[in-house]
């Protein structure tokens, strides 16, 4: 999902920033790459981090490897020590102990996603894979290695006795606090008995494992270390997932995108008999809206989840003020901090949830309501949306955004938008299409019903064939057409009649209407095409990257018993 739009005030910043960037920093862009603590130059990066470790005692990669940062968080490290040393000040004591402390770490303020050193090597690596390479390959570096090994068992050692400790937590607290919400409405999907007896034998099994692991978890080879590895780093993905959700930009983008929210306001308000005296569950509440629209029209107990503890709290106080929420059990509203899959069960009337991310499925959160609907979900409960359908169709040039560079303020700098296009090979851009945009008719990929589908249907492989309006009558196959630049994928939702008899409502991201945040996802053909068909077929699956989106396409221009080139693409997002 996007972020707010920019105040003209943080443009002027962001401008200012760039203008300092380009007017004081120093070129490195001969091929050579900069100590990060002097102004000797080497070949490479991986001549220069070598130097650093030698002559500093710090190796970057191995630092980022210790401390788990990401992309973006090796780039501010950079800018931060390049900054610090411009500046004459020693940052090496003040990076190390940010190492093995959880306090705010010195470089992590967006700015230093600015480059200090212009077409800096050390920005311009992998760190990942160089980390990757250096577990695989015996090169010098194994007692490093070996520490890190140790700090990885010390951290699994630590979790699991967290996760011990997490049991013993729901027992304690969660639970009497959800048993005080069904217990006001009478609906219990188990008994605490067996709910506590499960945590208990959880409990107990993660106790042994902890005490005593096995050899084959030690074994780098062993399916039992791939699995924990995966898992480590899938939660890595899903804490910075949740943490995403922290700011308040991103709310206020989704909470003005009134396409959107006044579809679920509608839903909830105008259908008063699908949720008055119910409970409802909100998957994802983020600020709380639609549980407020739930309270307000007229449910018994509304169950808010969220893994953000920051919307946690925002949705607890915006709750208390609109008199919601309180101390006592028999209060409307209820806000749970965590991920879902890891809560108490129990049986609920309605499920609601804006769920959709960019090409609807991006972000994996369906996989959770899709679990809460048949883990919680009673017989003939509802589910909120209940069906969910892509779209696709050709755009031109200007569909694309690449457009703008074509003219700026009387300047041609097309050079940009090749630049653009060449970098965007592989992933998905999210733009606003416009209506006049679109070069050909839509179609309906791909239908989903929310009740019935299984996790597994969000991977698919469709079929497709784009009939292109024509511009003018014409027997000729390239005149009258107008260039395909890119194929636009979106996506509507349907609160159906199925549940909402009084007002079914749709929302529906189309550029042929308004706006939303969402925009729509363009996927970037390798060359502009002019045809009276435009066919191919459409696969959607799960990343190897946690919660990441793959698009395979294969399309190929026809006219009259004529078919062209077929071209393939690989889009991530």
């Amino acid at each position: 999902m996007d972020s707010a739009s920019d105040t003209a005030g943080e443009d002027d910043g962001l401008a200012a920033s760039w203008d300092d960037w380009v007017q004081g920093t120093d070129d490195e862009d001969d091929g050579t790459a900069r100590s990060l603590f002097s102004n000797e130059q080497f070949p490479s990066a991986e001549a220069a981090i070598e130097h650093d470790a030698q002559e500093f005692g710090f190796d970057i990669v191995d630092y980022v490897a210790k401390t788990g940062l990401d992309e973006f968080g090796a780039i501010k490290l950079v800018n931060y020590l390049r900054s610090e040393v411009q500046a004459g000040r020693e940052p090496l004591t003040a990076v190390k102990e940010a190492a093995n402390s959880t306090d705010e770490r010195p470089w992590n303020d967006d700015s230093y996603l600015i480059p200090t050193v212009r077409d800096d090597a050390l920005l311009r690596i992998d760190y990942q894979a160089m980390i990757q390479s250096r577990c695989s390959t015996d090169d010098g570096k194994g007692a490093t290695m070996r520490e890190m090994k140790g700090r990885l068992e010390a951290l699994d050692a630590e979790n699991m006795c967290l996760r011990e400790a997490f049991q013993q937590l729901k027992s304690e607290v969660i639970w009497p606090e959800v048993s005080d919400i069904v217990r006001a409405t009478g609906s219990m999907a188990c008994s605490q008995e067996s709910t506590l007896e499960a945590g208990n034998s959880k409990a107990e099994s993660l106790s042994a494992l902890s005490g005593s692991q096995s050899k084959e978890e030690d074994d780098e080879d062993s399916p039992e270390f791939a699995r924990r590895t995966r898992e480590e780093a899938n939660g890595r993905v899903d804490a910075s997932y949740f943490d995403s959700y922290s700011c308040f930009e991103i709310h206020k983008a989704m909470l003005s995108d009134q396409v959107r929210t006044k579809a679920y306001q509608n839903a909830l308000q105008k259908n008063s008999s699908l949720v008055k005296g119910k409970v409802v569950l909100d998957v994802g509440c983020g600020t709380g809206i639609l549980s407020l629209f739930a309270c307000r029209a007229g449910a018994a107990q509304v169950i808010a989840v969220d893994g953000s503890t920051w919307a946690v709290d925002i949705s607890r106080k915006a709750a208390a003020k609109n008199g919601y929420m309180g101390d006592s059990p028999s209060a409307t509203m209820k806000v749970l901090s965590g991920k879902l899959e890891n809560l108490p069960v129990m049986e609920v009337d309605v499920i609601i949830s804006e769920w959709m991310g960019y090409g609807l499925l991006f972000e994996s959160m369906l996989d959770t309501v899709l679990w809460a609907r048949d883990r919680w979900l009673k017989p003939g409960g509802a589910l909120l949306p209940d069906r969910a359908s892509l779209f696709l169709a050709g755009t031109t040039k200007e569909g694309t955004g690449l457009d703008f560079w074509e003219d700026v303020y009387g300047f041609d700098m097309s050079a940009v938008a090749d630049d653009i296009r060449q970098k965007a090979r592989g992933k998905v851009m999210q733009e606003q299409a416009k209506a006049d945009s679109i070069m050909t008719e839509s179609v309906k990929i791909m239908d989903f019903d929310l009740m019935t589908m299984s996790i597994s249907d969000v991977e698919f492989t469709t079929d497709f064939r784009l009939p292109c309006i024509l511009t003018e009558a014409s027997e000729m196959e390239d005149q009258g057409l107008t260039e395909c630049h890119a194929l636009a994928l979106w996506f509507d939702v349907d609160f159906s009649s199925r549940f909402c008899s009084d007002c079914p409502v749709n929302l529906t991201t189309s550029p042929m209407t308004d706006p939303t945040h969402w925009g729509q996802s363009i996927l970037l053909l390798k060359d502009p095409i002019k045809a009276k068909w435009i066919s191919g077929r459409i696969s959607m699956v799960r990343s190897d990257v946690h919660r990441g989106l793959d698009i395979s396409l294969e399309y190929w221009p026809e006219w009259e018993g004529k078919k062209g080139h077929k071209e393939t693409a690989i889009y991530s997002v």
